[in-house]
């Protein structure tokens, strides 16, 4: 655990006094982490000079740690959502 973390951790928790309470803030915490993942997936783009095999790789990237159901086709959607070519989206639409 970092120096943030631990100083998120004693102002937060100031007044809990057990272990349990303690680590069910810290789950809050991954909790909301993983939704701050989710949303960065989701606003994702092809940075301008990226190839697409960058761009797929750091979509990958991502999806791994947002754990979704159906990453493949996450990857896939956000793929053709962030891609910065047109001509390159109606092919993957067609």
């Amino acid at each position: 655990m970092g120096p943030t973390a631990r100083s998120k951790i004693k102002s937060r928790c100031k007044d809990i006094q057990s272990v349990t309470q303690i680590k069910l803030e810290l789950n809050r915490w991954k909790e909301t982490n993983l939704i701050h993942e989710k949303l960065r997936f989701q606003e994702m783009k092809q940075d301008m000079g990226e190839t697409v095999d960058e761009f797929v790789y750091k979509l990958e990237s991502i999806a791994n740690i947002c754990k979704f159901d159906n990453q493949k086709e996450r990857v896939l959607i956000q793929l053709i959502a962030g891609i910065n070519s047109s001509f390159l989206q109606r092919e993957l639409l067609s």
